[in-house]
């Protein structure tokens, strides 16, 4: 089984978890610098079975606002080529609406930037 796991401290205390287990028929990947210490880079995987991310903020309807982590293409990339796809909140975050306290964080992927 090939799972993915995205950025933020709640899927990096899974990964650190995981790591320390004896659980040996997985193969761990990510997307986030920070979580990929102890497993294998996103673009060396050609599928996931399972994804786990983590979100600044969700809703009653399941509206998540991902912001802080910063790297959303590549955690849409992990979604998209997993079979589940699993966000990892805490209770508090889950609120009526989504919060308007989360800063907004512009994400800039070297492929979109234009050398001369």
């Amino acid at each position: 089984m090939t799972i993915s796991l995205g950025g933020g401290h709640n899927v990096m205390n899974l990964a650190e978890e995981l790591h320390q287990s004896s659980i040996t028929n997985i193969t761990l990947c990510s997307p986030s610098e920070l979580t990929r210490m102890n497993v294998h880079p996103l673009d060396e995987i050609k599928w996931i079975d399972l994804a786990f991310d983590g979100c600044d903020s969700v809703d009653y309807q399941l509206n998540a606002l991902k912001s802080g982590g910063g790297i959303h293409l590549f955690e849409k990339i992990a979604a998209q080529m997993s079979k589940e796809y699993i966000l990892l909140v805490p209770e508090k975050r889950v609120q009526k609406e989504l919060s308007s306290k989360v800063p907004l964080c512009i994400e800039v992927a070297e492929p979109a930037i234009k050398k001369f």
